[in-house]
């Protein structure tokens, strides 16, 4: 059985729940980049 293929955006809110308070990222090119966008403002 053939698992569905993650959507880019789904990866990149599942990261962004991940990060928490005092991580520093790199936000490079692509993913990284869409994390940003899931991370509430404040933090």
């Amino acid at each position: 059985m053939v698992k569905p293929r993650l959507d880019r955006e789904i990866i990149a809110m599942r990261v962004a729940r991940e990060l928490q308070d005092g991580d520093v990222v790199n936000l490079g090119i692509g993913i990284p980049t869409l994390c940003s966008q899931f991370v509430p403002e404040g933090r």
